[in-house]
């Protein structure tokens, strides 16, 4: 029975470090969380974009009815890649067409594009908790 196991242990170790992968294979991240405010009012339903000034993945997240949020790297680990980032925030949902031929859903643009489109927001993000509010003004 223990040589059993001694043939099969050395399988396991290597079958349970492929699957958890490397550490070298991740970047370093922070938790990022946060407020957005529009003309000083909470802004709900917003997405949040950080997107690294060098290279990487992207992180987001979407404010809630207070305009709070909290960006997610990948499914599985929130926060975002530690480094200076360019930050997008936008409230536009682009309308489904039905099989009618008819829109549906969608939602303007509450957020003035130089927070968005022409955005030239940067954030940097630390190892560690992060935590950063953005006043936007101009939503009308």
């Amino acid at each position: 029975m223990l040589r059993n196991w001694l043939r099969v242990l050395p399988l396991l170790v290597i079958f349970a470090y492929g699957c958890s992968g490397t550490p070298d294979d991740q970047p370093e991240t922070g938790t990022v969380t946060g407020v957005v405010l529009l003309d000083d009012k909470p802004l709900p339903d917003a997405r949040v974009l950080f997107s690294p000034t060098s290279s990487g993945q992207s992180s987001e997240g979407v404010t809630d009815e207070n305009g709070k949020f909290e960006l997610r790297y990948k499914r599985d680990i929130m926060g975002a890649k530690v480094g200076e980032h360019l930050v997008k925030i936008s409230t536009f949902e682009q309308p489904v067409i039905g099989d009618d031929g008819r829109p549906s859903g969608g939602r303007p643009e509450l957020v003035p594009q130089e927070y968005n489109e022409t955005s030239s927001l940067k954030r940097t993000v630390e190892a560690g908790e992060n935590e950063f509010e953005f006043k936007l003004q101009g939503g009308g």
